[in-house]
């Protein structure tokens, strides 16, 4: 079965753009394929320590998402409004691991949620 097929729900991404004047900025969401798993989990996040991610969310190897970056799930109450660069909206991403499949390419990215 391949990836793709098993990736029927999508999410909006919206990777970290950096610091401004005012606090964190994203880039505009884009609209990945996506399977999602509510599902609470103990990680440790970047700092080292143990936190709950209460969503884990499987997308394709190529997406970026850089520290500090945000994913909107469906039904989101902002799913469908027009973004700035500087509105917070969607779930942290906590911890992004990348998965190999058995010849060593990366074949997809496993994403904690907050």
């Amino acid at each position: 079965m391949s990836l793709h097929s098993r990736l029927r729900q999508q999410v909006k991404v919206r990777p970290y753009w950096g610091e401004g004047s005012n606090g964190p900025l994203w880039h505009p969401p884009t609209l990945e394929a996506a399977r999602i798993e509510s599902v609470n989990k103990l990680i440790r996040n970047a700092d080292g320590d143990e936190v709950v991610a209460s969503t884990t969310v499987y997308l394709g190897p190529d997406v970026d998402l850089p520290a500090g970056s945000r994913v909107m799930l469906p039904g989101d109450p902002d799913w469908d409004t027009e973004l700035a660069n500087a509105d917070v909206v969607g779930s942290a991403v906590m911890q992004v691991a990348a998965v190999a499949d058995g010849n060593g390419r990366n074949h997809h990215l496993e994403v904690s949620l907050q």
